[in-house]
């Protein structure tokens, strides 16, 4: 039996991948409301597990992001020993983590710790191998495709996440979610190593006219224009730093990430206090503003499909990522003073800014990333992904420091609901930063942007666009 689409087959397990390891995130914190920590370790009759402090709950939830935040370097020795091993590895090792969590916990507070951050290191390599799995098994421009994939998959379990993990840990106890995990991490590995081989060419359910095609890919990718053979799997770190652009990028990624993080750590908050929202309203508020994120790719693929055969290259992704960004900066920073009117109008900059984060798997950031070097996408993208995982940390800092109120104080109300919007509008602010972050980018490296672009079909360089073959492929740029 043969499979004509065999590919796809990959495709759905590297995002699905993304997607369970976006679920398992809210294991955490939904277990510490679940039965897990004590709320009042006075109270003899209460029925949590742990007595803890603020301090430690703070701790265990964020080892994971300290972790993921170093994700480069997962990165990088995937490059070198070939990413398939390294998922496996990684898929595998994150789910006897999860299989063993309630264990440690009953052993040793600080194990659990440090095995959430090697968790999160390891899950650092998910998202890159997503990338790895976009140019080893795309034909043609399916690659784009793939990336928008990873942002719908990605969405959904940011939204779906925390009402599932909610609802099995209140029916099943806090334990159950974590062995689910686990479970589903471990069954993972085994279709990793029967259905992803190392080489697409010999997967055993391909048809035979899928295996040429890849065949052929594969000899335009190994050979140059001079006829060289060249490692697709050489990555020289030195060269990718020596890179203007990947600075530019890992700007505006923590900048984008810095607007895109108030909404999970941060509006909640907001929306409780000043807008009497309940846990309840906030949990389906998030699965609807996710399936909008979702949807809104889909939406942005139409969208980059139509600039494209319009307008150049280079126009189509800088129009795809400051003008979103510039709105989603806005919105971020009118939200609490429309709250004062009615929460429909928080909602619905809300829903505005989540159709346009949309826009970073369907053209920009994201996209851009792996259109600049798909070979070395993963390792360009652990970078500038791991810089803008740093604002996941800061974000929340900067909010309680800014939010600081002595409560004792005359007008202190007042002066609280102040701070708030001081706080909104310096997330605004650093978002248009981040735009004219990158139009100055754009001025100073332009001959950099257009060099590398060269899988686009409008390219305005053409002369530093290599040959590929009569499907077009293109081979591999020796200079990276």
């Amino acid at each position: 039996m043969e499979f004509v689409y065999y590919r796809f087959l990959a495709f759905f397990l590297a995002t699905f991948l993304v997607f369970h390891d976006a679920c398992s995130r809210y294991i955490g914190p939904l277990a510490m409301i679940g039965g897990m920590i004590k709320k009042n370790c006075s109270d003899p009759f209460d029925q949590g597990e742990f007595c803890w402090t603020d301090n430690h709950k703070a701790q265990f939830i964020g080892a994971f992001f300290y972790g993921y935040a170093m994700q480069m370097i997962p990165t990088y020795i995937a490059a070198k020993i070939g990413f398939n091993a390294s998922l496996r590895f990684s898929t595998l090792l994150s789910g006897f983590i999860q299989l063993t969590v309630p264990f440690t916990l009953r052993y040793s507070w600080e194990l659990a710790v440090v095995l959430q951050a090697f968790k999160g290191f390891l899950a650092g390599l998910f998202m890159p191998g997503s990338f790895d799995c976009a140019r080893k098994w795309s034909l043609a421009e399916e690659g784009k495709s793939v990336i928008s994939l990873l942002g719908v998959m990605l969405s959904i379990g940011c939204g779906a996440g925390p009402f599932m993990v909610g609802m099995l840990t209140e029916r099943l106890g806090w334990t159950f979610p974590y062995y689910l995990s686990g479970a589903i991490f471990v069954l993972l590995f085994f279709m990793q190593c029967i259905i992803v081989p190392d080489n697409p060419a010999e997967a055993m359910l391909m048809s035979s006219e899928e295996k040429a095609m890849f065949k052929k890919k594969q000899q335009a990718e190994l050979t140059s224009s001079t006829g060289e053979l060249v490692n697709p799997y050489k990555v020289s770190l030195a060269s990718i730093l020596r890179r203007p652009s990947l600075y530019c990028l890992s700007v505006y990624m923590f900048v984008h990430l810095s607007v895109y993080y108030p909404e999970f750590t941060v509006v909640p908050f907001y929306f409780n206090e000043f807008l009497g929202a309940d846990m309840n309203f906030l949990s389906y508020l998030q699965i609807g503003l996710s399936v909008s994120t979702a949807l809104s790719v889909i939406g942005w693929k139409f969208i980059l499909s139509f600039l494209d055969s319009r307008v150049s290259w280079l126009k189509c992704r800088m129009t795809l990522m400051i003008l979103p960004l510039v709105l989603r900066s806005v919105s971020l920073a009118a939200m609490p003073y429309t709250g004062n009117v009615t929460i429909t109008f928080s909602i619905a900059l809300l829903t505005l800014n989540d159709i346009l984060i949309g826009s970073a798997f369907s053209g920009g950031i994201v996209t851009l990333t792996y259109e600049l070097d798909p070979f070395n996408g993963p390792v360009v993208f652990g970078i500038v992904n791991g810089v803008g995982e740093f604002s996941g940390f800061l974000v929340p800092l900067i909010r309680a420091a800014l939010t600081n109120v002595d409560a004792s104080e005359a007008g202190y109300w007042a002066r609280y609901e102040q701070r708030w919007q001081w706080f909104f509008v310096l997330c605004g602010g650093i978002g248009i930063v981040g735009a004219l972050t990158l139009a100055m980018g754009l001025l100073c490296w332009r001959g950099e942007w257009k060099r590398h672009c060269s899988l686009s079909k409008n390219v305005e360089d053409k002369k530093s666009k290599q040959k590929g073959d009569e499907n077009g492929y293109v081979a591999l740029d020796q200079n990276t």
